[in-house]
């Protein structure tokens, strides 16, 4: 807890981006069933019914707000400390000092205060990650749904994170008791593990259609739409339909605003309809048979970025709250609440602003993960688990990231830091399998 106090004293209420304050209007004003499948429904939802619990009790809009900042800090260092703790023979203070050299590495203390989704699916991940290691060393069947439950809401955050989700799955198939023999027990696990996966996806479109409103698909848009971009460039050709352009949108238009960095499309209307969504992937599919080098030209020169190997990612858009957007993005006045200034949040600030080194370079942190998972292969245990979530999460935004921002990026980071941190522990004299427990694989 006061690990959590320090962290929040330099972020709360958290930094806001235009999309986080979006989302804050969201959740104040628009009923569930009507909310926005492309900024996350269930993200929204959290923090709508956490509101709603602060304003009963009469809590100012500043600890309202701040609600999501202290769900996700807490989150993220109780699950760290519980992992770190169980995995060593140190003292719960012990554990909770090598949580906070974790917590304190500037990639991961840069986004502790971002109030989003990327933020919150990291939380719910590690917690899974934690329940499942409780499982490995007690078998409760309890912990063990818990852990699928957490999971299936961590895929409510964002799309994609079923990507990271996978090798979890199969974690949690290894876990259940089924079958006799290694053999049998490896192909019951990868049968389950199947059936996680597609069961999860499906109820989490499920969800999603009865959460929000314009659940067409419109959140693969923004990708399809730079990816058409990226394509045209290459092939000299302008391939976004015409249909979802402004008239004057040309291939000229196109070259002048595509980059490596982020995808700028000024000048495209996005589907509205669930017709507008096929054509456009309808559109997509046909440029990539066509012109598949440019298409791996294209995702290869936004990865890259991404990864930090040719230029640097975006970090944070900014540390605090941009005043100047609360009349943008939010109706309630009563809402537009300051970031306060202290001299640690003016430090912090400042660091941030300055900081441009390898620490933040994605890439250094894929092949650490790449590194811990071969150490761990044959214990297959929590580090090994958490490095292959962040690695296929990793390789799912060569498909699909729409820009090259750190946040990204940010649980591959979380996930191989604490699976160094319980390497460096467990090689300082770790705890022992329990007596008579089997090995995950």
């Amino acid at each position: 807890m006061l690990l959590s106090l320090a962290i929040l004293s330099v972020h709360v209420p958290g930094s806001y981006t235009q999309d986080s304050l979006y989302t804050l209007n969201e959740a104040l004003t628009t009923p569930v069933g009507q909310l926005n499948e492309w900024l996350s429904p269930a993200y929204a939802s959290i923090w709508k019914a956490m509101i709603l619990v602060a304003a009963a009790f009469h809590a100012s809009p500043f600890f309202q707000m701040s609600t999501m900042c202290v769900l996700q800090t807490l989150l993220i260092i109780g699950a760290l400390i519980r992992l770190l703790h169980s995995n060593s023979r140190m003292t719960w203070w012990g554990a909770a000092g090598v949580a906070a050299a974790v917590a304190s590495w500037p990639a991961i203390f840069v986004y502790f205060g971002e109030v989003w989704r990327d933020v919150l699916m990291a939380a719910l991940l590690l917690v899974a990650v934690g329940l499942l290691d409780s499982v490995r060393r007690r078998r409760s069947r309890g912990a063990l749904v818990a852990a699928i439950g957490v999971l299936f809401l961590g895929g409510l955050m964002r799309q994609n994170a079923i990507a990271a989700e996978m090798p979890l799955f199969l974690w949690a198939s290894l876990l259940w008791p089924c079958g006799e023999g290694m053999r049998k027990r490896r192909l019951c696990a990868m049968g389950m593990a199947a059936a996680l996966t597609v069961g999860i996806a499906a109820s989490i479109v499920m969800a999603n259609r009865l959460l929000a409103s314009t659940n067409v698909g419109r959140v693969t848009s923004a990708t399809i739409c730079y990816d058409l971009m990226g394509i045209s460039v290459r092939a000299n050709a302008l391939l976004v339909p015409r249909s979802l352009t402004v008239p004057e949108y040309t291939l000229l238009t196109v070259r002048s605003r595509y980059q490596d960095e982020y995808g700028d499309l000024t000048g495209v209307v996005f589907p509205s309809t669930g017709a507008e969504m096929k054509t456009l992937a309808a559109v997509w599919a046909r440029a990539v048979v066509t012109h598949p080098t440019a298409y791996l030209q294209h995702r290869w020169s936004v990865t890259s970025r991404l990864l930090g190997i040719s230029g640097m990612p975006h970090l944070a858009y900014f540390y605090g709250i941009p005043q100047t957007y609360y009349p943008r993005y939010v109706s309630d006045r009563a809402y537009y609440v300051p970031f306060p200034d202290s001299g640690p949040r003016r430090w912090v600030a400042g660091r941030l602003a300055r900081v441009r080194n390898w620490a933040f370079r994605p890439w250094i942190y894929g092949l650490m993960t790449i590194g811990v998972l071969l150490l761990d292969r044959k214990r297959v245990e929590a580090p090994f688990w958490l490095c292959a979530s962040a690695g296929l999460y990793w390789v799912s935004f060569f498909f699909s990231a729409p820009s090259t921002d750190f946040r990204y990026s940010w649980w591959g980071v979380l996930a191989v830091m604490t699976a160094l941190a319980l390497v460096g522990v467990r090689t300082a004299g770790g705890r022992p399998w329990a007596p008579g427990a089997p090995a995950d694989a």
